[in-house]
């Protein structure tokens, strides 16, 4: 255990004041459904080595959104062709190709943000001091969790610039190029995990429909 008020130090030396963090999984593995994992947490927790801290010097709402970006499919794909071992140091974060403040429009974090605060103000801890605009959330299952993150896949892909063809490669090279010997493939744990489950890619379909909707403007 650490003392709160070491914790509280250690931040004031960083000139840090706001009552959230956000921290990465330093620890990656080919199996695993993704490679960045970013969390928003409590600044009263102490952190070690395997959760570097990201301090934004940003805006809470543009903050969520530089969350939402580094959660990302599109991130993770351009991490994936990076990595070369089982750590997500802080020198392969530094390459990622993140968007800027100023990317985001005023209707960009509206969407953003109502998602993220979903998917993240789930626990009374992070609820009293994270996108508290927002209410806290309670899910009715997990399908709903899924959709709401392929939602934010399919918009920051958009953000990026990505063609449908472009993202569809992305999350699945073989079935892009309708090739099943195609010597590529970007999320193996993900793909074969929701294989098992549901007989079906999920997130491919919901991230593409998601996307359609999007260019359709049917979805806001």
């Amino acid at each position: 255990w650490v003392d709160a008020d070491e914790v509280q130090t250690k931040l004031n030396q960083k000139q840090w004041t706001k009552g959230w963090v956000l921290a990465w999984r330093d620890i990656a593995s080919a199996t695993n459904e993704r490679t960045v994992i970013v969390s928003a947490l409590p600044a009263t927790n102490a952190f070690n080595h395997a959760a570097p801290l990201l301090l934004p010097n940003v805006s809470e709402s543009l903050a969520a959104c530089f969350l939402s970006i580094l959660n990302s499919l599109v991130v993770d794909y351009i991490e994936r062709t990076k990595q070369s071992g089982s750590n997500v140091s802080l020198f392969y974060l530094k390459q990622l190709p993140v968007l800027p403040p100023e990317a985001f429009k005023e209707q960009d974090i509206a969407f953003i943000c109502e998602r993220v605060a979903k998917l993240t103000r789930t626990a009374d801890d992070i609820n009293e001091v994270w996108l508290t605009d927002y209410p806290a959330y309670t899910f009715q299952g997990p399908e709903e969790r899924l959709q709401i993150r392929c939602e934010l896949d399919a918009y920051i892909a958009r953000m990026y610039g990505l063609t449908r063809e472009e993202l569809h490669y992305i999350l699945d090279p073989a079935d892009a190029m309708n090739d099943p010997t195609y010597p590529s493939v970007t999320f193996p744990g993900l793909k074969n995990k929701e294989l098992k489950l549901y007989g079906e890619y999920r997130t491919q379909r919901l991230v593409l429909k998601a996307f359609d909707d999007l260019e359709a403007g049917t979805l806001k």
